[in-house]
């Protein structure tokens, strides 16, 4: 009979501990769909930031899945969860957002105090409790060409993946490039870089820069570089960025008419720049140019100019066109190319 009435005890003590547990998580399932988002034109969405990222805001709904709302669009924009919003002088504001009082702006309350902010100059807003997979984004396309008549085809395979936390920046970033013909050489050009970003407060950085080369056209079979640069952004908003940088890299290289390795030391003169529309179909630019003046073997000078032009056709698809011109004075190459450029016709896809 004790032992009927225990049961009976346990079980209704579990009962009422999943009941709890239950509503529990339903109401932190709610918790997370309280954001707040009003559009100028007074439409109120209810729901839960996700990020604020090139003009575009993810707002996760429960009945209209992720919804993309242009920045320019919100009125007015509230959530209790903490975050770190960015400024375009580079100023980050950590903590909660408070409705203002004034269409137009927000309100972050800070530890200290609370710092009233225009839209327009807000130019990122992150998540503290954001996922390592939902801060991950990037690109994968490909490009293939063939001529029967020259027996002739050249195929392109390149991807991007970063992620991005609140003090630091990862970017990988590789491109393959084949060439063959019945007649004539094949010409490879592999390229795999890996930039490490530490962001500083009114927009300066730090950087690490690491990469990896090979081009046949320009007699190069391998070369490892490792930089340290300090940049700034001198343009930072929702429709542009411009980072210019400077530094120092150290390599190891060698060219396929010599058997040897040599080593070198470069100055390191960087500029990137990007610009972007968020409107239905999406487009965007960026260009990249780095140039090494040799400090180990003086007159020698390099650079390497790369530019990518997307235009989205479906969601997420883009076609791109691509164009690259990569530069080696070295005088200790004779008779050998020391310019290759050209352009390709991308297919891409886009993950954010």
């Amino acid at each position: 009979m004790r032992k009927s009435a225990s049961f009976y005890l346990v079980q209704k003590s579990f009962d009422v501990f999943l009941l709890l547990f239950l509503l529990l998580g339903t109401s932190q399932l709610h918790a997370q769909r309280t954001d707040i988002v009003i559009l100028q034109n007074g439409d109120r969405i209810t729901g839960e930031i996700r990020k604020l990222d090139r003009g575009i805001l993810k707002f996760k709904t429960d009945n209209m899945d992720t919804l993309n709302i242009e920045w320019d669009y919100v009125g007015f924009i509230e959530s209790t969860k903490q975050f770190d919003v960015e400024s375009v002088s580079g100023l980050h504001y950590i903590g909660p957002i408070k409705r203002s009082d004034k269409e137009g702006q927000l309100t972050v309350v800070t530890e200290k105090m609370e710092f009233t902010l225009s839209l327009k100059n807000v130019v990122r807003i992150s998540l503290l409790e954001d996922t390592f997979w939902r801060r991950m984004k990037g690109y994968i396309e490909t490009g293939f060409s063939f001529q029967k008549a020259d027996q002739f085809a050249e195929f392109t395979l390149g991807g991007e993946l970063s992620i991005r936390s609140l003090k630091w920046s990862n970017k990988i970033q590789a491109d393959l490039y084949l060439r063959g013909a019945k007649e004539g050489k094949n010409i490879v050009r592999n390229t795999a870089i890996y930039r490490l970003e530490r962001i500083f407060q009114n927009r300066w950085s730090g950087n690490l820069l690491s990469t990896l080369e090979q081009n046949d056209e320009l007699n190069l079979d391998f070369r490892a570089l490792l930089g340290l640069a300090v940049g700034r952004y001198f343009i930072q908003n929702n429709h542009m960025l411009l980072l210019i940088s400077g530094g120092v890299a150290a390599g190891r290289e060698k060219f396929i008419t010599d058997d040897n390795f040599t080593t070198s030391l470069e100055a390191l003169i960087g500029t990137s720049f990007e610009a972007f529309r968020f409107q239905t179909p999406k487009l965007d630019f960026t260009a990249n140019l780095i140039v090494y003046p040799s400090l180990s073997d003086f007159g020698r000078i390099r650079f390497n100019f790369d530019s990518r032009l997307r235009y989205e056709i479906l969601k997420d698809f883009y076609v791109g066109l691509n164009f690259f011109d990569h530069f080696d004075g070295d005088l200790r190459k004779k008779g050998v190319t020391t310019n290759d450029f050209g352009i390709n016709l991308t297919i891409s896809y886009s993950f954010k």
